[in-house]
């Protein structure tokens, strides 16, 4: 039976799933795993890509971390004067950014290698630093901290272990902080914040303003 990234993706999904059952995470299709706490979505992806140039046995696989509160995306995509996509998620990060002294062989995998092993190897990666991870962004209001102590950092997106998953033209930090604020209803925060946010252009304050003109 020949062996492709999709089955390898669909196998560790399935091992994986089932190894890290009792953290609340499911298998939600190939290649996806998800739990949700309270009103944040969290998932976490598998990817397998055949190493070109190396023997066919060698597959780099990229894990990615990622979460969602679906009325914050809702707005920030209004402010963004952009369509709502439920397949967005509020922000995404890579998993190995987590991983102390990790190198690039760290999530390689041979298929020489029983892929229960391996399975075995990710699920006791994912306890020690994909749950810690998770339980930061948990709740909006440590999302909203994350924000602001984040604000004036040179990279901001390393600084908060996220970024906004809109890469349009640098406002949609800004938008999706303004909908953080509106969804936690700080109308008074949320004012005071426009006039010091930077990255916004007129369109997108004036979205907002309009938006909590009534508030």
């Amino acid at each position: 039976m020949e062996i492709t990234p999709n089955g390898l993706q669909k196998e560790l999904t399935t091992l994986l799933s089932e190894l890290v059952f009792d953290t609340g995470f499911k298998k939600k299709k190939i290649g996806w795993l998800t739990r949700k706490v309270g009103e944040c979505e969290q998932f976490f992806t598998i990817t397998f890509t055949r190493d070109r140039g190396l023997p066919g046995n060698l597959y780099s696989v990229n894990f990615t971390l990622s979460f969602t509160y679906k009325e914050v995306d809702r707005l920030t995509s209004l402010f963004l004067g952009m369509e709502y996509d439920p397949k967005w998620s509020t922000g995404a990060w890579m998993f190995y950014t987590q991983i102390p002294n990790y190198t690039m062989s760290t999530f390689k995998y041979c298929s020489d290698e029983p892929m229960q092993t391996y399975a075995e190897r990710i699920a006791n990666y994912f306890r020690k630093y994909a749950l810690p991870y998770y339980e930061k962004i948990d709740t909006l209001e440590k999302v909203a901290k994350i924000f602001e102590q984040t604000a004036s950092a040179k990279d901001s997106d390393k600084a908060r272990n996220f970024f906004v998953v809109r890469r349009l033209r640098g406002s949609e930090d800004d938008c999706c902080y303004a909908a953080i604020l509106c969804v936690q209803g700080k109308w008074n925060k949320l004012r005071d914040f426009l006039p010091i946010a930077r990255e916004l252009s007129i369109e997108e304050k004036e979205r907002i303003e309009k938006y909590i003109s009534d508030k």
